[in-house]
Protein backbone atom coordinates (compact mmCIF):
# COMPACT_ATOMS: atom_id res chain seq x y z
CA UNK A 1 0.00 0.00 0.00
CA UNK A 2 1.25 3.54 -0.91
CA UNK A 3 0.83 6.45 1.62
CA UNK A 4 1.34 9.91 0.86
CA UNK A 5 2.61 12.51 3.49
CA UNK A 6 3.86 16.12 2.61
CA UNK A 7 6.03 18.34 4.27
CA UNK A 8 5.03 21.57 5.73
CA UNK A 9 7.20 24.84 5.13
CA UNK A 10 7.00 27.90 7.16
CA UNK A 11 7.51 31.41 6.02
CA UNK A 12 10.79 32.97 8.41
CA UNK A 13 10.65 36.66 8.47
CA UNK A 14 11.44 39.31 11.10
CA UNK A 15 8.98 40.40 13.94
CA UNK A 16 8.20 43.71 12.92
CA UNK A 17 6.22 44.50 16.99
CA UNK A 18 10.26 44.33 18.12
CA UNK A 19 10.98 47.63 19.32
CA UNK A 20 8.50 48.73 16.45
CA UNK A 21 11.81 49.51 14.54
CA UNK A 22 12.66 48.29 11.08
CA UNK A 23 15.26 48.22 10.05
CA UNK A 24 16.42 47.52 13.53
CA UNK A 25 20.44 48.73 12.65
CA UNK A 26 22.02 51.02 10.15
CA UNK A 27 24.66 49.57 8.21
CA UNK A 28 28.22 51.05 8.42
CA UNK A 29 29.60 49.43 5.80
CA UNK A 30 27.26 50.39 2.76
CA UNK A 31 29.30 49.73 0.16
CA UNK A 32 30.47 46.53 1.07
CA UNK A 33 27.27 45.15 2.01
CA UNK A 34 26.16 46.22 -1.71
CA UNK A 35 28.51 44.11 -3.30
CA UNK A 36 27.24 40.96 -1.85
CA UNK A 37 25.20 38.92 -4.16
CA UNK A 38 23.00 35.86 -3.86
CA UNK A 39 24.18 34.37 -7.14
CA UNK A 40 27.68 33.75 -5.96
CA UNK A 41 30.02 32.28 -2.86
CA UNK A 42 31.69 34.91 -1.63
CA UNK A 43 35.52 34.75 -2.34
CA UNK A 44 36.88 37.01 1.06
CA UNK A 45 35.26 37.50 4.46
CA UNK A 46 33.27 40.87 4.00
CA UNK A 47 33.93 43.73 7.18
CA UNK A 48 30.56 44.17 7.89
CA UNK A 49 29.46 46.81 10.65
CA UNK A 50 26.15 47.61 11.77
CA UNK A 51 24.70 50.07 14.25
CA UNK A 52 21.57 49.86 16.24
CA UNK A 53 18.94 52.47 15.62
CA UNK A 54 18.10 54.55 18.47
CA UNK A 55 15.11 52.86 20.17
CA UNK A 56 15.85 49.79 18.41
CA UNK A 57 16.07 46.68 20.50
CA UNK A 58 18.85 44.03 20.11
CA UNK A 59 16.78 40.68 19.16
CA UNK A 60 18.58 37.23 17.67
CA UNK A 61 17.20 37.61 14.01
CA UNK A 62 18.18 41.81 13.42
CA UNK A 63 16.24 42.96 10.62
CA UNK A 64 18.58 45.49 7.83
CA UNK A 65 18.26 46.46 4.29
CA UNK A 66 21.57 46.24 3.51
CA UNK A 67 22.87 43.28 1.20
CA UNK A 68 20.66 40.36 -0.20
CA UNK A 69 16.76 40.08 1.21
CA UNK A 70 17.56 36.34 1.52
CA UNK A 71 21.09 37.00 4.03
CA UNK A 72 20.42 36.91 7.62
CA UNK A 73 22.08 39.09 10.60
CA UNK A 74 21.67 36.62 13.69
CA UNK A 75 23.63 35.95 17.07
CA UNK A 76 25.51 33.05 17.45
CA UNK A 77 23.29 31.33 19.44
CA UNK A 78 20.69 31.09 16.95
CA UNK A 79 23.10 29.94 14.09
CA UNK A 80 24.58 27.20 16.91
CA UNK A 81 20.60 26.22 16.45
CA UNK A 82 19.69 26.33 12.54
CA UNK A 83 23.89 24.46 11.92
CA UNK A 84 22.23 21.23 12.81
CA UNK A 85 19.85 21.12 10.72
CA UNK A 86 20.14 20.90 6.64
CA UNK A 87 20.29 24.59 5.24
CA UNK A 88 21.15 24.97 1.53
CA UNK A 89 24.35 26.36 0.46
CA UNK A 90 25.40 29.41 2.74
CA UNK A 91 28.71 31.36 4.49
CA UNK A 92 29.16 32.40 7.74
CA UNK A 93 30.78 35.73 8.57
CA UNK A 94 31.43 37.57 11.78
CA UNK A 95 30.34 40.92 12.50
CA UNK A 96 29.94 43.70 14.80
CA UNK A 97 26.70 45.65 16.37
CA UNK A 98 27.42 48.58 17.96
CA UNK A 99 24.90 49.60 20.91
CA UNK A 100 24.99 52.66 22.90
CA UNK A 101 26.59 50.36 25.49
CA UNK A 102 28.91 48.11 23.88
CA UNK A 103 29.71 46.13 20.62
CA UNK A 104 27.97 42.94 20.27
CA UNK A 105 29.53 40.13 17.89
CA UNK A 106 27.40 38.71 15.17
CA UNK A 107 27.03 36.62 12.59
CA UNK A 108 26.57 37.29 8.71
CA UNK A 109 24.31 34.30 7.15
CA UNK A 110 24.97 34.58 3.31
CA UNK A 111 22.87 31.93 1.51
CA UNK A 112 23.72 31.73 -2.10
CA UNK A 113 23.63 29.61 -5.46
CA UNK A 114 20.43 28.31 -8.27
CA UNK A 115 21.45 25.08 -6.94
CA UNK A 116 18.09 25.00 -5.16
CA UNK A 117 16.44 24.77 -8.85
CA UNK A 118 17.44 21.36 -8.76
CA UNK A 119 15.02 20.45 -5.96
CA UNK A 120 12.22 21.90 -7.95
CA UNK A 121 9.29 20.10 -10.31
CA UNK A 122 8.64 22.55 -12.93
CA UNK A 123 5.64 20.64 -14.30
CA UNK A 124 3.68 20.46 -10.69
CA UNK A 125 4.79 23.91 -10.32
CA UNK A 126 3.20 27.35 -11.15
CA UNK A 127 4.81 30.49 -11.99
CA UNK A 128 4.13 34.35 -12.93
CA UNK A 129 5.92 36.17 -15.02
CA UNK A 130 6.73 40.09 -13.40
CA UNK A 131 7.99 42.94 -14.83
CA UNK A 132 10.06 44.98 -12.69
CA UNK A 133 9.09 42.46 -10.22
CA UNK A 134 5.39 43.43 -10.79
CA UNK A 135 3.27 40.42 -11.31
CA UNK A 136 2.03 39.98 -14.68
CA UNK A 137 0.71 36.83 -15.74
CA UNK A 138 0.99 32.95 -15.49
CA UNK A 139 3.97 31.49 -17.61
CA UNK A 140 4.54 27.89 -18.04
CA UNK A 141 7.86 27.06 -17.20
CA UNK A 142 9.80 23.84 -17.82
CA UNK A 143 12.89 23.88 -16.82
CA UNK A 144 15.27 26.45 -15.08
CA UNK A 145 17.21 26.76 -18.81
CA UNK A 146 14.32 27.87 -20.39
CA UNK A 147 13.81 30.86 -17.47
CA UNK A 148 17.92 31.81 -18.06
CA UNK A 149 16.97 31.79 -21.98
CA UNK A 150 13.80 33.86 -21.77
CA UNK A 151 16.16 36.24 -19.17
CA UNK A 152 18.89 36.63 -21.66
CA UNK A 153 16.67 37.75 -24.28
CA UNK A 154 15.26 40.37 -22.49
CA UNK A 155 17.39 43.51 -22.98
CA UNK A 156 15.50 45.88 -20.96
CA UNK A 157 15.77 43.61 -17.63
CA UNK A 158 12.43 43.84 -16.94
CA UNK A 159 11.40 40.36 -17.38
CA UNK A 160 11.68 38.56 -14.29
CA UNK A 161 9.70 34.85 -12.85
CA UNK A 162 8.31 34.77 -9.50
CA UNK A 163 5.58 31.99 -8.32
CA UNK A 164 2.44 31.29 -6.94
CA UNK A 165 3.04 27.78 -5.67
CA UNK A 166 6.10 25.37 -6.02
CA UNK A 167 6.03 21.41 -5.36
CA UNK A 168 9.45 19.93 -4.77
CA UNK A 169 10.80 16.91 -5.48
CA UNK A 170 10.50 13.92 -3.73
CA UNK A 171 13.97 13.68 -2.44
CA UNK A 172 15.60 11.40 0.85
CA UNK A 173 17.85 14.61 1.55
CA UNK A 174 14.93 17.96 2.28
CA UNK A 175 16.70 21.44 2.96
CA UNK A 176 15.49 22.77 6.07
CA UNK A 177 16.15 26.60 5.48
CA UNK A 178 16.03 27.47 1.98
CA UNK A 179 15.20 30.95 -0.53
CA UNK A 180 13.74 29.91 -4.15
CA UNK A 181 16.29 31.79 -5.77
CA UNK A 182 15.86 33.26 -7.87
CA UNK A 183 12.30 33.22 -7.88
CA UNK A 184 11.92 34.80 -4.46
CA UNK A 185 13.68 36.45 -1.62
CA UNK A 186 11.48 34.78 0.82
CA UNK A 187 13.29 32.37 3.47
CA UNK A 188 11.31 29.08 4.00
CA UNK A 189 12.14 26.35 7.07
CA UNK A 190 11.02 23.31 7.59
CA UNK A 191 8.62 22.28 10.18
CA UNK A 192 11.29 20.55 12.24
CA UNK A 193 13.61 23.69 12.06
CA UNK A 194 10.15 26.05 12.76
CA UNK A 195 9.22 23.38 15.98
CA UNK A 196 12.61 23.72 17.36
CA UNK A 197 13.03 27.47 16.94
CA UNK A 198 9.56 28.14 18.51
CA UNK A 199 10.23 26.16 21.61
CA UNK A 200 13.79 27.78 21.92
CA UNK A 201 12.13 31.23 22.19
CA UNK A 202 14.72 32.68 19.76
CA UNK A 203 13.75 36.41 19.54
CA UNK A 204 12.48 38.51 16.32
CA UNK A 205 11.86 35.67 14.67
CA UNK A 206 8.66 35.76 12.86
CA UNK A 207 7.05 32.12 11.69
CA UNK A 208 4.24 31.51 9.45
CA UNK A 209 2.93 28.92 7.95
CA UNK A 210 2.35 28.42 4.26
CA UNK A 211 0.65 26.20 1.57
CA UNK A 212 2.85 27.54 -1.55
CA UNK A 213 5.81 25.78 -0.82
CA UNK A 214 5.15 21.43 -0.90
CA UNK A 215 7.13 18.35 -1.14
CA UNK A 216 4.78 15.48 -1.28
CA UNK A 217 6.78 12.36 0.18
CA UNK A 218 5.85 8.80 -0.75
CA UNK A 219 6.20 5.83 1.42
CA UNK A 220 5.64 2.36 0.01
CA UNK A 221 4.35 0.00 2.81
CA UNK A 222 3.00 -3.50 2.21
CA UNK A 223 0.03 -4.71 4.15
Amino acid sequence: MKNDTSMKYYKLSHDLRVGNKYPQVDCLSLFTASQISPWNKLLCNPDLKFKLKKGAVMSDYISTTAGPECDMLISPELYECIRHFNVMPHQIFPVTVETNKDVREYLWVHLYGPSFVDSIDFDKSSFIRTEWTIPQEPISLESFSQYQQLKSQDETGAFGVTFDSLTLRDRSTILDLFFPFPFDNTIFVSERLADDLIKSNYTGLSIEPTDKITCALNNETDR
